[in-house]
């Protein structure tokens, strides 16, 4: 899995303010934006980081996901299947 890594986990929701890459976003956050009715499909997912299930479960719990420490990201039309 890419997200065994603690430092990998910010690939999703973005970089923090101040480190590299925190203008270009997130894996997850971009992809939804971009197209909010969507599959998401995760692999092998039990090889993640803890870091992996807390920022995924503050997403599929949460009406509002907060990424960059600024930003907000709301998602509409979500549905999960459990």
């Amino acid at each position: 899995s890419e997200y065994m890594e603690k430092h990998s986990v910010a690939k999703l929701v973005g970089a923090p303010p101040g480190y590299v890459g925190y203008e270009e976003g997130g894996q997850l956050t971009d992809a939804v934006r971009r197209k909010p009715y969507s599959v998401i499909l995760l692999d092998e997912v039990e090889k993640a980081h803890a870091d992996f299930f807390n920022i995924l479960l503050q997403f599929l719990l949460s009406p509002l996901l907060l990424m960059d420490g600024i930003q907000s990201f709301h998602r509409y039309g979500l549905k999960t299947q459990g």
